[in-house]
């Protein structure tokens, strides 16, 4: 069997609009050794011909297609086939940079890590804006209370080594439809890898939404999103981890407070999922809102000083 130094994995659905764009960025790669495997999760579009053409002058690159079942899955299905040494998803309108992967592999190569990050830049109305997680290193402790709170990093900012996954049995949950990049890496962190960001360095392009703009539908769904999937993982989750999961649905319940007080959101189409959960969720979750307030407000004074600086 071929090893591959990199297997860069593509979930596509009716990406026939970008999916040009992010194969050049592959194609554009200053490392060579690599293979790209797209997997068509049932488009009704073009994309699967345009890929089809582009591989023929480019053997790195497979088409797989299946029947529709979400990312997640298109993601599995590609992990599965996947040769590398090392892991990179990468979303069908989606980009990175020239370098990113030498970059990436070389440190990972030299220390032994299982998983590098880099910054990241998204596309808004307004053009283009540097972003960064946190400001200062993940954990898992940080991922779990602010991911989404100050900020995300989109998947393909990571690079991971495909060993590593392998080991700890890390994939992504089919059954999971909402925040599946954050589910992701809560397996990922969970399992407490050799990890170290790429400091100053701009690795992954991405999309946060045509216009750049945030609807009171679009947040309401969000929000709404973000709900279920914690209500979903403290039920599958105990100990530590279950009580920062808890820690984190607390903050949510204020924020939600907040935006139904400015009109922001819609309540009569969260109220369904927040029925929808235990009782002893429910009290555990108001008692610790008095915990919630005064880490976040910790947290929040951590980053701003260290943005300052």
């Amino acid at each position: 069997m071929n090893v591959m130094k990199v297997s860069i994995i593509t979930p596509s659905y009716n990406s026939a609009l970008y999916i040009k764009n992010t194969i050049a960025s592959v194609q554009a790669q200053t490392l060579r050794d690599w293979e790209m495997i797209i997997v068509d999760d049932g488009s009704i579009d073009n994309s699967a011909d345009i890929i089809r053409d582009i591989a023929i002058n480019d053997s790195r690159i497979k088409l797989i297609q299946k029947e529709n079942g979400g990312s997640a899955s298109a993601r599995n299905v590609g992990l599965q086939q996947a040769k590398g040494d090392y892991i990179q998803f990468l979303d069908a309108d989606d980009t990175i940079a020239y370098d990113k992967l030498e970059r990436q592999v070389e440190l990972m190569d030299q220390k032994g890590l299982d998983v590098t990050y880099t910054d990241y830049k998204l596309t808004q109305s307004d053009g283009m804006t540097h972003s960064q997680l946190m400001g200062f290193r993940l954990n898992l402790f940080k991922l779990l209370a602010g991911w989404g709170v100050f900020g995300t990093i989109p998947l393909h900012a990571f690079l991971y080594r495909h060993s590593f996954l392998t080991k700890h049995d890390i994939r992504n949950t089919s059954e999971v439809k909402e925040r599946e990049d954050w589910d992701f890496h809560i397996k990922v962190f969970g399992a407490y890898p050799k990890i170290e960001r790429l400091a100053q360095y701009c690795g992954a392009y991405y999309f946060l939404c045509p216009t750049g703009k945030t609807t009171n539908g679009s947040l309401t769904k969000l929000t709404n999103g973000t709900l279920k999937y914690l209500l979903y993982k403290i039920q599958k989750t105990t100990g530590y981890h279950k009580l920062l999961l808890l820690i984190r649905l607390s903050f949510e319940m204020i924020r939600l407070a907040i935006a139904c007080f400015r009109k922001g959101i819609d309540y009569t189409q969260i109220r369904p999922t927040l029925e929808n959960a235990s009782t002893q969720t429910k009290i555990l979750t108001i008692a610790l809102l008095p915990v919630s307030i005064i880490l976040y407000a910790y947290y929040w004074y951590r980053i701003h000083k260290t943005h300052k600086h």
